[in-house]
């Protein structure tokens, strides 16, 4: 039942007083999602009989749409996030990261979920099966290789330990690489010539374009 004629509530007169498109109290009732007019609340069906989890509360729960427009269920229990495919019944894991209750943000086709504590994390894609962290994690270095030649200006006999780290436009950082530590010594068989005073990278992770540029940064030099 859809109240066609409804105007407005009105509580400033006698019941007995109000128009035919005004109402005193707006009790059961639900905005129709196509003519945006009150309609009476419908009632509840058992979504299916299965659990979401083995055991838990749910602590969270999000009616949603992928990308390809598939409805979807995405309850936060027993410390992950599960989804459920309109019509399937059935319940899987979209991520163990933080703990429910999860507060989510809907952004581009995304969604973006945080517990206040780790780092917010993205769920998307078809069937939300993609799951990547906002926060840009520290690179991976574990390939680039050093090496000195001449020219530069390090002092030489001396051990730097440089760090890498995702750069934006306006100079904010994202978390450092582990150190990479490289040796420059005099009269050793690998260096001889007191004029190699320079390091240089292989290897390198590669810059992000439009968004982070590649900085490399000297931590510490030991004599």
């Amino acid at each position: 039942m859809i109240l066609d004629r409804f105007k407005r509530i009105n509580q400033s007169v006698n019941a007995e007083l109000i128009g035919d498109d005004e109402v005193v109290t707006f009790e059961d009732l639900v905005l129709d999602d196509e003519t945006g007019k009150p309609k009476k609340r419908g009632g509840w069906a058992r979504f299916n009989s299965n659990q979401v989890d083995s055991s838990g509360t749910i602590r969270d729960l999000h009616d949603v749409k992928d990308i390809a427009g598939t409805n979807f269920l995405i309850a936060g229990i027993n410390g992950k996030l599960r989804k459920s495919s309109d019509g399937t019944g059935t319940w899987s894991d979209v991520s163990t990261k933080g703990s429910p209750p999860y507060r989510m943000e809907a952004y581009a086709d995304s969604l973006i979920f945080t517990d206040g504590s780790v780092a917010p994390f993205i769920v998307s894609g078809t069937a939300f099966a993609t799951v990547t962290d906002l926060e840009i994690a520290p690179m991976d270095v574990s390939s680039v290789n050093t090496g000195h030649q001449t020219g530069g200006s390090l002092e030489a006999n001396a051990q730097y330990k440089w760090i890498f780290c995702y750069v934006t436009a306006e100079g904010e950082l994202s978390p450092p690489s582990q150190p990479i530590t490289h040796r420059i010594s005099l009269g050793t068989v690998s260096t001889t010539d007191a004029s190699i005073k320079q390091v240089g990278f292989e290897n390198l992770p590669a810059s992000i374009p439009l968004l982070f540029r590649l900085g490399i940064f000297l931590l510490e030099k030991n004599l």
